[in-house]
C-alpha cells in the first residue's frame, strides 16, 4: 500500500512539473514574440524616422528640401579631426586613433545586425 501512494505522489509530482514546463514554455513564447513585433516596429518606425529626417525624402523632384546643418556640422568635425591627424604626423597621433577605433567598430557592428 505505501508503495502504491509513493508511485501515485511521483506520478502528481511529474504531471505538476511538466504543466508547469508547458505554462513557462507557453509564456516564454508568447513573449518573445510579443518582444519580436515590439522589435520589428521601433525597426519600421527608425527606418520611417531615418527616411523622413536624414534623407530627407520628398514627393518629387519640384519639392526640394533644405540644408541640413546637423550633418554637415559633423562632417566638418571629421575632416577638422583628419586635418589634425595628418598635421601631426601618425606617429604621434596614435592615441587618437586608439580612441576613435572604438565607436568605428560599434557602428559597424551595429549595422551589421541590423542588416542595413
Amino acid at each position: 500500500m505505501a508503495n502504491i501512494s509513493k508511485k501515485n505522489e511521483k506520478i502528481k509530482y511529474i504531471t505538476v512539473l511538466f504543466t508547469c514546463l508547458f505554462i513557462y514554455s507557453t509564456i516564454t513564447a508568447a513573449m518573445l514574440e510579443m518582444a519580436y513585433l515590439v522589435l520589428r516596429h521601433f525597426l519600421n518606425v527608425l527606418a520611417v524616422c531615418y527616411r523622413r529626417r536624414v534623407l530627407m525624402v520628398t514627393d518629387g523632384l519640384d519639392d526640394i528640401s533644405g540644408m541640413q546643418w546637423e550633418l554637415f556640422a559633423l562632417l566638418l568635425v571629421a575632416w577638422v579631426l583628419v586635418y589634425f591627424i595628418i598635421s601631426k604626423g601618425l606617429n604621434e597621433s596614435g592615441k587618437v586613433i586608439k580612441k576613435t577605433i572604438f565607436p568605428k567598430a560599434f557602428m559597424k557592428t551595429t549595422t551589421i545586425h541590423t542588416g542595413s
